[in-house]
């Protein structure tokens, strides 16, 4: 059975099972129950389990070979301290010996096991296949602020080593880190392999970090063949500077495991899904290009060097949600390579959170597609270049859709050129690079700053691929050499659908394909000329402008101004794609953007990226507020109030919806809230009240109102408050005229108002009209400031305001 896991500062986790728990501790001192970790192990039956606390006090043994539910606290001064730190991990340090500091076989315990390790330093380990721990059988492993630190693996997995295929799983939570570990071939953090869906449970990668880790071949950071790799919990994931070196290594056995690919995460048949609204998901300043170190190239490959943050091969499928994958590097792909596999970002329906410098909620910021020259000093006989292709994204087959995402300052690189049979030298998409029928779609994506000076083109598509722009913005990308987008050799298709594509280089640019297909549909374009370059082009309600009406292009911000003249500038029914029509909205940082109900219908949609439509986000819903004063003249200083009232018009319920009551700053406080229903969860500070209605609020239906009692001011006047809605961040209202309300209420000191009706007749025929006339009269002696009177009619009675 799993372990029911509470976090260690608070207090120790314990395992439950069928037999007693015992509970030991270990270390040197007179308190101690056992002098080593194995010893204290060994003393529980299989199938038992034991909780250890382990003392600083004495070097932990190695060669854990663990076959009981387990766990195991670091952090105690001593034996008698009941108090663990996790500032202060134990230490458990490897000997050298060809074996992993801690082992989980099934071998001699055909008994799946528990095991959580909390607070300790797994150090120093050396053995082929996992140097800090290895697992297998059908064990499961949680680490809670545990350091998996310097070991070295002859093969794979230097840090862990996870064979899936009975079952096994890891957890990777509060913390933790995969630091400074090698393998000589692949994974140099962590080795997974058969821990798919139709084996064990994988990798969940909650919380934590894995960092500045080695491979020679594939996988600096991790190495999945079929393998589940997930992350959606809250709180932080990183996979930062690592690397894949053949160099580092000796070149013999390196070699025939062909070229040093994912330096960040590399993923054979492999499944990943990171990210979500509560964390924060990086795959940053990983490397996986090649320095040369013998002036011959001997030990290099063409296709050595892809992927820097992330490589997808052999069917792979990866989600990354709310992710940045930024400043890595590779020869080609250097944020993203993909190989016959599916590539997505998205964002998350309820959000993100921010992560500065990068920018919006997912990006593919600052990677570097360098390309290689491997003679020496340039060019030697026999030696190869190869430029840098795909700065952000490079792929050779399969499917990509990139949703609400910053394609910003990628980069690819010009090498000097050899003469060589494979004589590559010049460099294509600063951002993409789509060749070998690859399919990427952006949806309400910005794609802005890619170049560097060096680039060819900013997008390259090439032997029958498709680039589709849905919503999207292509701005400032004039760091290229020759143009934004570029089609060359086979049947390339390029389509752009409602999106902006602006920029001083030209356009488009046509090399050396009969059959490139160029679809433009109400696209707002610096130039239109050079768009129908394309041997095959459909060119349809297009615009041609230099002013595309953003906020302030200049600090990234593409929103569109009130004025912009690529508002309300598409229509709906333009695009081929039926299905990408009439969505829910949100922009790139995640704020409400609704689509215009109202207006110009042949016209309602926005060019550029600030109106998604690539599916139903978040859930929509249509809340609207009303404030009552009851319609009466308020004494100067006399008690006062409203009352909030909240109704949901659907077309789904909401929960936790609720308001915000800003009040006129002359009011005098105290100021007291009163829910009429324990739904509501109400709070005040100063002149504000914040409510939010716990309870679902199903389409149609009106929460209880709230009252707000305050003092009305000394002296008479007018005073204005003002009420917004606050949605979930899960809900998109889609109409926001009925998300404020506002009220002025008349404030006097002494007034007496009257109202005064004039005569109806006495009987009125069916639909027969009458006037009613009304008047009010103020008998003093202050001035009443705009009054009002609140009538109530029978329901079957229609009234008409003259």
């Amino acid at each position: 059975m799993k372990p029911l896991f509470a976090r260690a500062a608070i207090a120790l986790a314990i395992l439950l099972s069928a037999s007693p728990l015992l509970a030991v501790t270990v270390g040197n001192g007179a308190n101690c129950d056992f002098a080593t970790l194995n010893d204290a192990i060994n003393s529980v039956p299989r199938g038992g389990s034991v909780s250890i606390r382990l003392s600083n006090n004495v070097p932990a043994d190695p060669l854990l070979s663990i076959d009981r539910n387990l766990t195991l606290v670091g952090g105690y001064d001593s034996c008698s301290d009941t108090t663990t730190n996790h500032l202060t991990p134990s230490v458990i340090r490897g000997i050298g010996n060809n074996q992993p500091n801690v082992h989980l076989s099934g071998f001699a315990n055909p008994i799946a096991v528990n095991v959580s390790l909390v607070n300790l330093r797994i150090e120093g380990g050396a053995a082929p296949r996992g140097a800090g721990i290895r697992i297998g059988a059908a064990n499961q492993v949680r680490l809670s602020n545990v350091v998996v630190l310097d070991n070295d693996a002859s093969e794979f997995g230097g840090g862990i080593y996870l064979d899936g295929e009975d079952g096994a799983g890891l957890v990777i939570e509060h913390d933790s880190s995969i630091v400074g570990n090698s393998a000589v071939q692949r994974g140099g953090g962590i080795y997974c392999t058969l821990a798919d869906a139709d084996h064990g449970p994988g990798i969940d990668f909650r919380t934590g970090a894995v960092i500045a880790n080695t491979a020679g071949a594939h996988g600096g950071g991790i190495y999945l063949s079929d393998c589940k790799l997930i992350g959606d919990a809250s709180g932080s994931r990183l996979v930062d500077q690592n690397r894949v070196d053949r160099v580092s290594f000796p070149s013999a056995i390196v070699d025939q495991f062909g070229s040093a690919s994912g330096a960040g995460i590399y993923a054979r048949a492999s499944r990943i899904t990171l990210g979500s609204a509560g964390s924060t998901t990086r795959i940053s300043r990983n490397e996986g290009r090649h320095q040369n170190h013998d002036g011959a190239g001997t030990h290099f490959e063409v296709d050595h060097g892809e992927g820097g943050g992330l490589n997808l091969v052999e069917s792979s499928v990866a989600t990354l949600i709310n992710t940045h994958v930024a400043e890595n590097v590779a020869a080609q792909g250097g944020g993203v390579m993909i190989r016959s596999s599916i590539f997505s970002m998205n964002l998350d329906p309820a959000g993100c959170t921010a992560l500065p410098p990068y920018p919006g909620c997912g990006s593919l910021t600052a990677n570097w597609a360098q390309g290689y020259d491997t003679g020496f000093s340039g060019c030697q006989s026999g030696a190869q270049s190869f430029a840098g292709r795909g700065g952000a994204v490079a792929m050779r087959g399969g499917a990509s859709v990139l949703n609400s995402v910053w394609i910003k300052d990628n980069r690819v690189d010009q090498t000097n050129g050899c003469i060589s049979p494979n004589h590559v030298r010049y460099p294509h998409g600063a951002a993409l690079d789509l060749r070998e029928s690859s399919g990427l779609d952006l949806f309400n994506t910005v794609v802005h700053g890619n170049g560097d000076n060096s680039a060819d083109d900013v997008i390259h598509v090439d032997s029958g691929a498709l680039f589709r722009a849905f919503h999207s913005t292509i701005a400032g990308n004039s760091n290229a050499d020759d143009a934004v987008l570029r089609t060359s050799t086979g049947t390339p298709g390029i389509g752009l659908f409602n999106s902006i594509l602006i920029d001083t280089i030209p356009l488009y640019q046509n090399d050396g394909s009969s059959g490139a297909l160029l679809r433009a549909v109400c696209v707002y374009a610096s130039s239109l000329s050079t768009l129908d370059d394309a041997p095959i082009s459909d060119l349809r309600e297009n615009v041609a402008g230099s002013n595309p009406g953003f906020v302030d292009a200049g600090n990234d911000n593409f929103r569109l101004r009130a004025d912009a003249a690529t508002r309300d500038l598409c229509r709906g029914d333009e695009l081929a794609e039926r299905n990408r029509v009439d969505r829910v909205l949100l922009d790139l940082d995640g704020a409400v953007r609704p689509r215009i109900v109202a207006g110009i219908p042949a016209r309602s949609w926005d060019a550029g990226a600030y109106e998604l439509q690539s599916g139903t986000i978040g859930n929509p819903v249509d809340v609207g507020l009303m404030l009552d004063d009851g319609g009466l003249v308020s004494g100067a200083g006399a008690s006062m109030g409203y009352t909030v009232a909240m109704a949901n018009d659907g077309p789904n319920p909401v929960s936790n919806a609720g308001f915000s009551l800003v009040l006129d700053d002359r009011i005098q406080l105290p100021l007291a809230v009163v829910p009429f229903d324990a739904g509501w969860n109400c709070s005040q500070s100063g002149r504000t009240a914040t409510c939010r209605f716990a309870n679902a609020l199903a389409s149609g239906a009106a929460a209880p109102t709230v009252a707000v009692q305050f003092t009305a001011p000394a002296t008479p006047m007018l005073i204005t408050s003002t009420a917004a809605a606050i949605l979930p961040a899960n809900a998109v209202d889609t109409l926001s005229t009925n998300d404020m309300a506002s009220i002025d209420s008349s404030i006097a000191l002494n007034s007496n108002l009257e109202p005064l009706f004039g005569s109806l007749p006495p009987a009125l025929l069916t639909g027969q009209a009458v006037p009613l006339p009304v008047t009010v009269r103020n008998h003093g002696p202050d001035a009443s400031f705009a009054p009002r009177l609140k009538m109530s009619f029978p329901a079957s009675l229609q009234t008409q305001p003259d």
